[in-house]
């Protein structure tokens, strides 16, 4: 059985890297370490063991463990209610929305413009486009009542409007819109209610941009301006229960237990696993009950008038009361033990409601104190199991390779034939690579642009780990594979064509050489043909590296900037794709900010004509690809390299309105070849379908190379699924983010896609798209889709939090564009990242 040597990256702190100096003189081969370099580097915090022999073959397309059906492991699934109480949404009753509070905000989903103040408390919003909604929590059942304060636009020559309203999806009727303040009232009877939150839509027949229909000035698309809402039970005979905005938070928590105030509902929203149970306890308790548990006595309290509920939400809307008591039966202070089945639900999204309404009599707030009864959830959990693709066999495949890393910029998949076979583009070489290994269909960047990408890529950490952005470079304090490598006694070399992988960016550390070629970028210019360019790195940079006297293995970073706007592939390749098009079209930065703000407007013909160029461009590195894999195989490496071919993110033709990158989270952007060869050793020809990202493309070279990822790292293995690539387990979750005057965080779960971004005002905006029916990502199903939207926008906050205490948090990584060089400086001009 091949050993895996383990190594330790990150001591003190998860990130660190060691700072020793040691010098690994030459190894024969990794695997031939003598004892005393074996002793040095176990000081170091490293470990090395011997593997007995070379790599081992493996049949094609067979994998390790060959044909058939792949071993499974099961492993337990715990998901704590007070662990992910910090991402739960905590409901009090909400009786009205003025338009003038800040903390209303949370209760408007969408489609809302800016508060307008119109003073002592009151205010009001217009709906956006084709509509808006307020999503209404519900702590107690009762039939209400809610009153709209609306009207439609004043402006002559606009017919009458219509606004249809929806409660949960059903429509509760069609109404005409007031020219003149008015109120619109509609029942909710108890029985179309449900406990936590309720979504409230209001569509209007049409909207207008009343600088196109009169001498208005505003050049917003309005539907409906709404003055107030105001919800009542119904049986009131006034709206003196009514209280303003929000209540205060009614739950707290600590490490098992979960605390609940009168009139509360707490909402979860998870993606329940297989086999998945709810179990735990409840009881009541005095306020003032603050005794260590094990000094507690069992003591009977009067209850309060209520209900406590729990209730399971599909994502359809149809709600389960799991449990419902009258509180009287939890009087007796003893704990009320939860074990409720959630296996008809498994591998669904819910919504998970619980919900403590009560109130106290009289004689019960003179004995206890008004508000002094909590609802105590201890040790509340689901749990169930989730299967993982088995390592079996993965040990024999391991060895002392090479690794050879080329990384197009600015690469979509779909440009590819083997991704899209009906992609303009002739990709044959491509090709070739991918049915000569394992080709991730659905492969993700982590960033619409360069640098966190590749960060991501040679880390194993997400952006909102590692933290680079615009204003930061790669912090010297995290992990990092070429300096993993390079300490282990690899050869270790990058050429980059792109600033934004380089030196100045701190991308240097452990490679022993690095070349920055868009310093001599005039002399690359005048190379019109590819396996000319790609001969001359090789030539120059690669194989000084690979013919040394040692005998070490290689890892080689090639890094291309090429299909990267500008678009102007040389002759013949400007033509190939641009038949019956005219047009010369500047795609450097500035005409694309003219595109972008919407002051150069692009037909059809203008959009195909961009993307022929860019076409050319990727048919142009394809052969560049060929003559560096042909090269390989001639110098007698290929049988023993691994090739991982990647991009960094992809490239927008007005998909979602603009072109070039850096713009969105939109598929178009994120979705990118990822390709792992290995002639006799890794399967030929399979195509995974499972969603997988950058992150994990170090861990799969340090688990093929017989090393041991380090437990910090984000990313996974992709080798059992290479092994196994007709197995589908269930994918983890695709996270990508991208830093910017307005940041944008994404969030893909199966076909379902949860993109949030935050507004100039600072306002959160959400879309929901269901990549199955809309692979384009042009119908957002966010108002509509509350228990999957909800469910992703949680997962995202809990990600979100979990990396922001662990992240780095390095000073000495901010970047001063004054302190970098001349050449770095132009390659960022020239690529448009500056002006």
């Amino acid at each position: 059985m091949h050993p895996i040597r383990s190594i330790h990256l990150a001591p003190p702190s998860r990130f660190s890297m060691p700072r020793h100096n040691f010098n690994v003189s030459r190894p024969r081969s990794l695997a031939r370490y003598s004892i005393a370099t074996i002793i040095a580097l176990v000081a170091l915090g490293l470990s090395a063991s011997c593997s007995d022999s070379g790599p081992r073959s493996v049949p094609p397309g067979g994998g390790a463990q060959g044909p058939g059906k792949p071993a499974l492991i099961r492993r337990g699934v715990v998901l704590s209610l007070a662990d992910h109480f910090s991402t739960a949404e905590v409901h009090t009753a909400l009786n009205r929305i003025t338009f003038s509070d800040p903390a209303e905000e949370r209760y408007l989903t969408y489609g809302w413009y800016e508060f307008e103040d119109l003073g002592e408390g009151r205010g009001r919003s217009w709906t956006r486009k084709r509509g808006a909604a307020v999503d209404i929590p519900i702590v107690r059942k009762a039939d209400r009542r809610i009153s709209i304060a609306m009207q439609s636009h004043r402006e002559d020559g606009t017919p009458p409007k219509a606004v249809k309203i929806l409660w949960n999806g059903s429509s509760v009727g069609v109404y005409t819109v007031p020219r003149e303040p008015g109120e619109i009232e509609v029942d909710i009877p108890s029985g179309d209610q449900r406990w936590g939150l309720n979504r409230l839509e209001l569509l209007p027949s049409y909207w207008v941009r009343p600088t196109d229909i009169g001498e208005s000035p505003d050049e917003r698309d309005l539907g409906i301006q709404v003055n107030g809402i105001e919800i009542t039970k119904t049986e009131s005979k006034t709206r003196s229960d009514v209280s303003s905005g929000a209540g205060a938070s009614g739950a707290i928590a600590d490490e098992e237990t979960v605390r609940l105030l009168p009139d509360t509902a707490l909402s979860y929203y998870f993606e329940l696993p297989r086999g998945a149970k709810l179990t735990g306890s409840v009881r009541l308790v005095s306020l003032g009950d603050s005794r260590d548990e094990s000094d507690r006595t069992e003591e009977s309290i009067e209850p309060p008038d209520g209900v406590f509920v729990i209730a399971l939400t599909e994502a359809n809307g149809t709600e389960h009361e799991l449990i419902l008591r009258d509180l009287d039966a939890l009087s007796d202070g003893k704990p009320f033990g939860i074990d409720e089945a959630l296996e008809p639900w498994a591998e669904s999204m819910v919504a998970l409601n619980i919900a403590f309404s009560a109130r106290e009599s009289a004689d019960a707030q003179a004995q206890n104190g008004a508000g002094s009864i909590l609802l105590e959830l201890k040790d509340l959990r689901i749990e169930g199991v989730a299967e993982d693709l088995a390592r079996d066999g993965i040990d024999s495949i391991q060895g002392d390779y090479n690794v050879l890393v080329v990384l197009f910029d600015t690469l979509r998949a779909d440009h590819i034939e083997a991704y899209s076979p009906a992609s303009r583009a002739r990709t044959p070489r491509m090709n070739a690579l991918a049915s000569g290994g394992a080709t991730f269909m659905n492969a993700y960047s982590v960033a619409p642009w360069t640098r966190p990408s590749v960060a991501s890529l040679l880390t194993g950490f997400y952006p909102s780990i590692h933290k680079v952005s615009q204003s930061t470079r790669l912090s010297a304090d995290i992990a990092y594979l070429p300096q993993t490598l390079n300490r282990l006694g690899y050869k270790t070399l990058c050429v980059t064509n792109n600033v934004q992988s380089s030196s100045s960016f701190g991308f240097e550390r452990g490679f022993d050489a690095m070349h920055e070629i868009y310093k001599v970028a005039a002399e690359l210019e005048m190379i019109f043909d590819p396996e000319a360019q790609a001969e001359r790195v090789w030539t120059q940079y690669v194989e000084p590296l690979i013919e040394d006297e040692s005998d070490r293995p290689f890892f080689a970073y090639l890094h291309e900037i090429d299909p990267h706007a500008p678009y102007t592939p040389p002759a013949p390749y400007d033509a190939m794709y641009r038949a019956g098009l005219r047009g010369f079209i500047d795609s450097s930065r500035k005409v694309s900010s003219f595109i972008n703000d919407g002051s150069m407007k692009l037909d059809p013909g203008d959009v195909r004509y961009l993307d022929s160029q860019y076409s050319g461009e990727v048919t142009f590195m394809d052969s560049y690809l060929g003559w560096i894999l042909d090269r390989l195989e001639s110098s007698g490496l290929r049988r023993n390299t691994l090739v991982v071919f990647v991009s960094d993110h992809g490239e927008e033709f007005m998909e979602h309105g603009g072109i070039r990158h850096g713009r969105t989270l939109h598929e178009e952007l994120l979705r990118i070849p990822m390709i792992f060869s290995l002639p006799g050793v890794l399967p030929e020809g399979a195509t995974p379908r499972t969603p997988v990202q950058l992150v994990d493309v170090a861990p799969t070279i340090l688990d093929l190379l017989g090393l041991e990822s380090p437990g910090a790292m984000q990313g996974r293995s992709l080798l059992p699924l290479m092994l196994s690539p007709d197995h589908e387990p269930p994918s983890a979750p695709v996270f990508a983010m991208l830093n910017s005057e307005m940041p944008w965080w994404a969030m893909q779960v199966g076909n379902w896609k949860f993109i949030r971004r935050q507004r100039k005002n600072g306002r959160m905006e959400f879309m929901l798209f269901d990549r199955e029916s809309d692979p384009t990502e042009l119908i957002d199903l966010w108002p509509q889709e509350l228990i999957r939207g909800k469910t992703l926008a949680q997962s995202l906050r809990r990600r979100l939090l979990a990396d922001s205490k662990d992240g780095t948090d390095d000073e000495s990584a901010k970047v001063h564009v004054e302190g970098l060089s001349a050449e770095a400086l132009e390659n960022l001009r020239a690529l448009g990242y500056i002006d």
